[in-house]
């Protein structure tokens, strides 16, 4: 078993994986993972970003090919899947919202990410019911 080291991939964070998600979005993912600063982390960590991330983006910032963790989120009823509506790079975007009430401390630990973050880098919820 490789090891993945979180914090190095962050600092070197590779251009083609679009966007760094915000500590926000890692924050949020890692409440929602036994297990933290993992490839699956990160990855959940992407998907959370304003504007999702590709298959592709993915690869690039984990090095990992078989990370499962979007349909593994929304089986658990964690998260749904946000219509991002358009390709990028010929690849579909992928983006999760939190929806479940186990959810709802990284909902709230999204929502309080520092003020100088962008707008489209926060965390956005879904539910149509709040």
């Amino acid at each position: 078993m490789t090891t993945f080291n979180f914090d190095a991939r962050l600092n070197d964070w590779p251009e083609a994986a679009g966007a760094k998600p915000s500590q926000a979005n890692i924050n949020a993912a890692g409440k929602l993972l036994k297990r933290q600063h993992t490839a699956k982390h990160m990855a959940l960590a992407m998907y959370l970003r304003g504007t999702g991330a590709t298959q592709p983006e993915v690869i690039q910032a984990t090095g990992d090919t078989q990370i499962n963790v979007v349909r593994e989120t929304v089986a658990a009823k964690l998260a749904s899947t946000v219509d991002v509506g358009k390709a990028r790079g010929g690849h579909k975007v992928y983006r999760v919202a939190l929806t479940a009430p186990k959810a709802t401390k990284a909902r709230k630990a999204a929502h309080k990410a520092p003020a100088d973050q962008p707008a489209t880098d926060q965390l956005v919820n879904a539910d149509p019911a709040q």
